[in-house]
């Protein structure tokens, strides 16, 4: 199992600083290639940018996609039931 990353400063705003947390495992491969946009990101543009900014915005993409495909077009609402442990059936 590959131990989180932790790349660039921990968020402590008072917003974030009691938000729920998540751990979820990626390969290493796809690890690095999100390393190596982040870096990218930050060189061409100048700006601060975070993996886990980068992480939120491809989580919000794909939620947006799985609701236009799979829900009529409306906004999938949260579900706090815990997944099962492990790799998808």
């Amino acid at each position: 199992m590959t131990p989180p990353a932790h790349d660039g400063p921990a968020d402590t705003s008072e917003s974030t600083a009691n938000a729920p947390r998540s751990t979820v495992n990626i390969s290493g491969e796809l690890l690095g290639v999100s390393r190596a946009a982040v870096r990218l990101v930050r060189v061409k543009t100048g700006r601060a940018y975070s993996l886990r900014q980068f992480t939120e915005e491809a989580f919000a993409a794909q939620i947006q996609t799985i609701a236009e495909t799979y829900n009529d077009g409306r906004a999938i609402q949260p579900d706090e039931t815990p997944l099962e442990k492990g790799r998808a059936p």
